[in-house]
């Protein structure tokens, strides 16, 4: 832009120059040219500019592992014009990883509040995806006159895993037959859950009376309350220096989600417990429906993953698991043996998977 504007200058003085020294209607027609022109385009860059407003936005915050994300930008002024030319910076990055993408948009005529597409990303990793827009530069048509905008707005996306369909057939047990707390009389909270001959102590308002006369003794109807089933997942979200641990954590995530949906689907409650390293202490997230497992994930996949999270989580899983219950699932890429838990390891899991092919790539 410096060469141009020196360039322009030179050109200024030297036809300035010969129009002094030689009075001629040509010259004075390519003077004018030359102040007129560079003076249109000053005019319409300053009315772009004019309480000029940017918004960077998108049509969801939720999308699925794989997929295509469009970072879309909005821009309004007073005097409803289009900017004559504009170059964005943009700097995305991923939860848990050291990189960062950088990426430079040019717009030959940015429109006014229309969808302006500045970055199509590529959602290569499981998490949540921060679009930093930092840096604006508008110019004229003719990229004599510009003018940087520094943005710094931030715009978070979650990238949500599919789900593993082998889960739901390796969790045999979450279809099992209703269990139920038997009663011998009738309660609020109870219902008929079975027919049994009579036994001493049963009123004989509880006769079935219909399938008594069919039977050869009396038929009482059998009071019971099903029992609430409640599952705990317990999640690694540590930290370790190896060149594939951003695809090993995106399966951490994959596997969570798939467990937590299948017992959602089963109308079963179920928690994540984790470690939060800001707070210094176990955290849990409870939930049953797909909602309330969305919102589960969006807050997992903020956490900050720290070296011996999982080992301070662990250790106080141990201590507390009476009031966690019995039906406790372990999720993690270490080789653990835990007799009191369920444990499911990732890296034999999706050992063979496109998350664990992709890291082996890098």
């Amino acid at each position: 832009m410096k060469l141009r504007k020196f360039a322009y200058i030179v050109g200024l003085l030297i036809v300035l120059l010969i129009n002094c020294l030689f009075i001629n209607y040509e010259f004075m027609i390519v003077l004018c040219i030359l102040v007129i022109i560079p003076s249109i385009s000053w005019i319409v860059y300053k009315f772009s500019l004019a309480s000029m407003k940017l918004y960077v936005s998108n049509d969801n915050i939720r999308y699925t592992y794989g997929s295509n994300l469009d970072v879309v930008i909005w821009f309004g002024n007073k005097f409803n014009m289009k900017i004559p030319w504009c170059r964005c910076k943009v700097i995305v990055s991923y939860s848990n990883s050291d990189k960062e993408y950088e990426n430079e948009v040019v717009f030959q005529g940015l429109k006014q509040f229309q969808k302006n597409t500045i970055i199509n990303v590529n959602l290569e990793h499981i998490g949540f995806i921060t679009v930093h827009v930092c840096e604006f530069e508008v110019r004229d048509y003719l990229g004599m006159f510009s003018k940087k905008i520094q943005y710094n707005t931030q715009n978070v996306f979650y990238i949500f895993p599919d789900k593993a369909e082998m889960i739901e057939t390796e969790m045999n047990y979450i279809h099992q037959e209703d269990q139920y707390t038997l009663s011998p009389i009738e309660l609020d909270n109870t219902e008929v859950q079975d027919l049994r001959n009579i036994v001493e102590g049963d009123s004989l308002n509880h006769i079935h009376w219909k399938r008594s006369i069919m039977s050869e003794d009396f038929i009482v109807k059998q009071f019971g309350e099903e029992l609430k089933r409640h599952y705990c997942i317990v999640l690694d979200l540590s930290w370790y220096n190896e060149k594939n641990f951003r695809y090993v954590l995106d399966n951490i995530y994959r596997l969570a989600y798939s467990v937590a949906n299948t017992c959602v689907n089963a109308g079963i409650e179920t928690s994540f417990i984790y470690w939060d390293c800001r707070k210094g202490d176990i955290e849990l997230f409870d939930f049953n429906s797909i909602e309330g497992l969305y919102e589960a994930m969006e807050t997992i996949m903020k956490i900050n993953c720290s070296l011996y999270s999982f080992d301070l989580l662990l250790e106080n899983v141990l201590l507390e698991k009476n009031n966690f219950g019995e039906n406790i699932i372990v999720i993690t890429s270490k080789d653990y043996k835990i007799e009191e838990f369920n444990v499911l390891n990732v890296v034999e899991r999706f050992s063979n998977s496109s998350y664990e092919q992709s890291g082996k790539e890098i």
